[in-house]
C-alpha cells in the first residue's frame, strides 16, 4: 500500500506516472484532453479533405438526375409544394408598382409603403409608377 502517493488502486506509486497522462481505475492510461482534442481537429481535417473529393461527383451526379428529371435550378430555388402560395393560403399578388430605387408594391389594400406615401404627399401620382 502507497497512501496517499498512489493511484486508486494503490498500484502504482504516482511519481512515476507522466504528468499529462491521466490514470483511471484499472491502471488504464488516459489520453489527455488536449491530445483527445488534437486526434479530434485531425479527424475534421481528414472529413473534410474527404468532403472536397467526393463533391464533385456529387455535383456530377445531381447534374444527371436533375437532367434526367427535367429539373431546373429555378425549381429547387423554390419551397416545395406551395404553387406560388403564400402561408396564409393566398397567391402572392404581382407588383403593380416600382418606386423610384426599385421598391415594388402590389397596390393593394392595406398599409401603403412609405415610398408611395411620400410620394403621394408631395402631391405625386402614384399611377406614373405603374409597372407596364
Amino acid at each position: 500500500m502507497c497512501g496517499d502517493f498512489c493511484d486508486y488502486n494503490n498500484s502504482v506509486p504516482l511519481h512515476f506516472i507522466n504528468p499529462t497522462s491521466s490514470i483511471r481505475p484499472g491502471n488504464i492510461i488516459m489520453p489527455t484532453y488536449a491530445e483527445l482534442k488534437a486526434q479530434a481537429e485531425a479527424l475534421l481535417a481528414q472529413a473534410e479533405q474527404l468532403r472536397q473529393q467526393e463533391r464533385a461527383g456529387v455535383i456530377a451526379e445531381i447534374r444527371a438526375r436533375m437532367a434526367e428529371y427535367g429539373i431546373t435550378a429555378q425549381e429547387l430555388a423554390s419551397p416545395p409544394g406551395r404553387g406560388g402560395r403564400t402561408k396564409g393560403g393566398r397567391r402572392k399578388a404581382e407588383p403593380q408598382y416600382r418606386g423610384p430605387n426599385g421598391e415594388l408594391w402590389s397596390g393593394g389594400p392595406g398599409r401603403k409603403p412609405e415610398w408611395v406615401r411620400k410620394i403621394l404627399a408631395a402631391g405625386g401620382n402614384i399611377e406614373n409608377f405603374r409597372i407596364g
